[in-house]
């Protein structure tokens, strides 16, 4: 594994996860928005392990039916929001222990 800076590089598939933990505790925090985490994860994105990874994933959805029902049916975006905002609390919850499994999996390959 790559060093950067004296700090391993995680795998790709390690990367992505922790941006998957990054996404659903910014949107936890409220420092993003639904429209902004739907935005950063992309189709090809297929790194989710656990179960709450899965489900935060697959509550992202498709942006390009994200941007359609934001202005031909509020009601379904609404419901979107907020199965997306949930799956970003129940992964939010699990997200110090698996990053830091995730962490100690990146080290232990450098090693």
């Amino acid at each position: 594994m790559p060093l950067a800076l004296g700090t391993a590089i995680p795998d790709e598939e390690t990367a992505e996860r922790c941006l998957l933990h990054y996404l659903a505790g910014q949107l936890a925090a409220g420092a993003m928005t639904p429209g902004e985490v739907a935005a950063r994860v992309w189709q090809g994105l297929t790194a989710a392990q656990t179960g709450p990874e899965r489900a935060f994933l697959q509550a992202v959805g498709d942006e390009y039916h994200v941007d359609f029902i934001s202005g031909e049916q509020p009601d379904a975006f609404h419901a979107w929001e907020t199965a997306l905002r949930s799956a970003a609390e129940r992964l939010n919850q699990t997200t110090s222990a698996e990053v830091g499994a995730l962490h100690e999996r990146s080290r232990s390959a450098a090693g």
